[in-house]
């Protein structure tokens, strides 16, 4: 500015000079002035951004706290969560200290019962001492947490009394449930038993009646047997019931009691023993029909229950099925020539194919008929037995009678059967499939 001020005083006249000097002086004004603004104003600016520094501060400041208010209180959540499992912990415990001390209870109860001195245990040694025990226990752990729990929250202290207040509840819940089960238990448990030996009385006495009927003995010898068929159902695992009813089975059918007792006992050894058997009169009579069928003998049973549960062990065919083709077919076959033992394979191998035991016995006993020139309702059937010699020996080889004017059992004619059958064709097959067994039992040749 100095500068330009000598340049016009030295080449200006005295009236642009004072002009243009004023001029100078006015713009030297405003830079003063804009420059002293312009330094207000950057102090405001500096103001301004020191104050939003300080918010910005304040701010993450704000947000650390609730960052540290968030960790305290998931800290504090953890720590109730364990004060809730101590409060289980302890009921559990308070729970099965009930358990044990109940169990006692009803030990030493039933020990008083059958002693006769139920009132003296009763108010001696019923254990409600004890449970008050457990229950201050407890009360005393969940004070420990309840104090715990009020530096956490309100809401914490009000969830500890609650659980405090079901635990007294609980204790007083469970003694009175033991005081009422015990004592319902002891007065109903008592008249059950005694309606149940009433009626067992009255069953036992109805099978002793139904024996007697059969076999009339004076009371001495039934007093005896009575007490031998209990001793026989504590040996296979029965009742003297039972026994005392398998007994009158073999009775009716004509054995006398020593026998009788004998068998009933084969009988329940192979109900036992025996795949899917039913009752045991069942089972009897399943026996009786095969000794009768055979022929056999008192000494002989022990012999068929042997073949009856080996073979169902190796074969699939189970104990009930086998004495029920057994029972069918026993009467017939055994006029043939065919052995039990050998009934029991052809029978065993027929199911194994047809799975129908009623299907099996029945095929059986036609073709058994039939190789004797029987028809199927019992009677000769005419030009049947020539026709089954002369093409049973023409086709298969094999012959029907033994040569002496007798005819083969229907197991050995069977048996050589089985070994040509693979032999011959189809139309072979279904001609003597149907010559043996007719129409309706071809299926079962």
């Amino acid at each position: 500015m100095d500068n330009i001020e000598v340049l016009i005083s030295g080449r200006l006249d005295p009236g642009v000079k004072a002009k243009i000097s004023a001029e100078l002086a006015e713009l030297n004004r405003k830079a003063q002035e804009a420059k002293t603004s312009g330094t207000s104003l950057t102090k405001e600016q500096l103001n301004l951004q020191k104050q939003i520094n300080q918010v910005q501060l304040s701010n993450i400041k704000v947000e650390s706290s609730q960052i540290k208010l968030q960790q305290q209180k998931i800290t504090l959540e953890s720590k109730e969560l364990k004060l809730r499992q101590q409060i289980s912990a302890e009921q559990v415990k308070a729970t099965k200290q009930s358990a044990t001390q109940i169990s006692a209870t009803e030990k030493t109860l039933a020990q008083s019962y059958k002693s006769g001195n139920l009132a003296n245990m009763v108010n001696q040694n019923l254990g409600i001492n004890s449970v008050p025990k457990s229950a201050k226990e407890s009360a005393a752990a969940f004070g420990l947490v309840e104090e715990q729990v009020k530096k956490v929250s309100v809401a914490t202290k009000q969830a500890t009394a609650d659980q405090y207040s079901f635990s007294n509840m609980l204790s007083t819940a469970a003694k009175k449930i033991v005081l009422w089960g015990i004592s319902t238990q002891l007065v109903y448990g008592t008249l059950n038993k005694i309606k149940e030996g009433i009626q067992s009385i009255a069953d036992l006495d109805k099978s002793i009646t139904e024996l007697n009927k059969v076999t009339d003995v004076s009371g001495m010898l039934m007093g005896n047997f009575v007490n031998e068929a209990y001793n026989a159902g504590v040996v296979l695992g029965r009742t003297g019931k039972e026994v005392i009813d398998a007994t009158t089975v073999f009775a009716r059918a004509g054995y006398n009691l020593k026998d009788s007792l004998e068998l009933s006992k084969q009988a329940l050894l192979l109900s036992n023993i025996g795949d899917g058997m039913g009752n045991v009169e069942e089972v009897a009579s399943e026996l009786i029909a095969v000794l009768k069928g055979y022929n056999l003998t008192v000494n002989d049973t022990a012999h068929v229950t042997d073949l009856l549960n080996e073979v169902s062990n190796k074969y699939a065919v189970d104990t009930n099925n086998l004495t029920d083709g057994l029972q069918r077919t026993s009467g017939t076959l055994s006029q043939t020539g065919t052995s039990m033992e050998q009934l029991t394979g052809i029978l065993t191998g027929s199911y194994e194919v047809l799975r129908d035991m009623e299907k099996s016995s029945s095929g059986l006993i036609t073709i058994s008929q039939r190789l004797r020139g029987i028809g199927e309702d019992g009677e000769a059937v005419d030009g049947l037995m020539p026709k089954l010699e002369k093409d049973f020996e023409r086709i298969a080889h094999i012959k029907i009678s033994d040569g002496e004017g007798g005819l083969r059992s229907t197991y050995d004619i069977l048996k050589d059967l089985s070994v040509i059958w693979p032999t011959l064709n189809d139309q072979q097959r279904q001609y003597l499939g149907e010559l043996a067994a007719g129409n309706k039992m071809a299926l079962c040749a």
